[in-house]
């Protein structure tokens, strides 16, 4: 399945992360490890379900070619191994990777400025029809995927609630960039945005 499924991605264009460089283990490039099969349980072990999972990097423009490529799978899938009820999805390895959040630590400037700035980004918010009210909250962290937390550039962290359809969240996204830059500060502030999932030191709120 995985062979086939790696036909179907090259045909398409769609190539292994770096990150998922074959021969990691043992020197053999038999594995591919950017194609994986995983069961999720749904209703306390009533229902399993399995999904072929394809991680690779999210380009621009490529949203239409990956829809495409799903559909492909999915016939693939149906049609070779009728035996699973199989789903597929494609996700980008941005999505895959962890999170580290750290405090903003001796930038007094910035934590003054912020005072005004979460009030702004929370009307951003509000001003969304479709994410009116879904706010959880809004901080200002280090946040990225170095461990060493300091490292990690500047960000507005949003946190919304599943009420909020995620396509509005490139919206919201770009509104906040836009916000930002207009601010003129010492240093870029990235913005990250998900669903209600908390697990990191609030710096300011």
């Amino acid at each position: 399945m995985k062979r086939a499924a790696a036909t179907i991605l090259e045909s398409e264009g769609i190539k292994e992360p770096p990150t998922y460089e074959k021969g990691l283990l043992g020197g053999t490039s038999e594995f591919l490890w950017h194609i994986r099969v995983v069961e999720s349980t749904i209703g306390y072990d009533k229902y399993k379900r399995l999904t072929l999972l394809i991680e690779t990097e999210w380009e621009d423009g490529c949203a239409d070619s990956w829809e495409k490529t799903v559909w492909e799978l999915k016939h693939m899938v149906d049609d070779k191994f009728p035996e699973f009820d199989m789903e597929v999805e494609i996700i980008s390895t941005h999505l895959t990777r962890f999170q580290y959040f750290g405090a903003i630590i001796d930038q007094p400037e910035l934590e003054t400025a912020w005072k005004g700035i979460d009030s702004e980004v929370v009307g951003i918010i509000n001003r969304n029809a479709r994410a009116r009210g879904t706010m959880v909250m809004v901080s200002l962290d280090r946040i990225g995927h170095n461990p060493i937390r300091q490292d990690n550039p500047i960000g507005v962290f949003i946190a919304l609630d599943y009420a909020c359809p995620e396509e509005e969240f490139s919206h919201i996204a770009a509104d906040v960039d836009s916000l930002m830059a207009s601010l003129s500060l010492p240093d870029p502030v990235t913005v990250h945005i998900e669903y209600n999932q908390i697990h990191h030191f609030e710096f300011f709120d």
